[in-house]
């Protein structure tokens, strides 16, 4: 059930995941988890989105500020993460678009 999601998810020779270098790879990700998701029984996708939504009410300012140095190192001091960030702003207003009117 995951090999569409995971397909789509560049590797580097190593073997770790590499994260998505351009808005069109972005996109495609963001597709093949949105259609994983949506492909989930209503019961188990309502209990998922309240599960994600009750970890998001958790997660207070002082719990993340402690998140911010290790986050900085990883998203705005590497060249990839910059590039992996940019692709996600470019494609984010799709997905949330499509996201929405697949809830409707």
């Amino acid at each position: 059930k995951f090999a569409p999601a995971n397909s789509v998810v560049p590797t580097g020779s190593n073997g770790d995941i590499c994260l998505p270098p351009s808005a069109a790879a972005s996109s495609k990700l963001w597709v093949a988890q949105a259609e994983l998701t949506f492909s989930m029984p209503k019961y188990e996708a309502n209990a998922l989105i309240t599960s994600i939504a009750k970890a998001g009410k958790q997660a207070t300012r002082p719990s993340l500020a402690k998140l911010v140095p290790a986050a900085k190192a990883a998203f705005s001091e590497n060249a990839e993460a910059v590039k992996m960030v940019a692709a996600g702003k470019d494609v984010e207003p799709s997905v949330i678009a499509t996201a929405k009117a697949a809830l409707k």
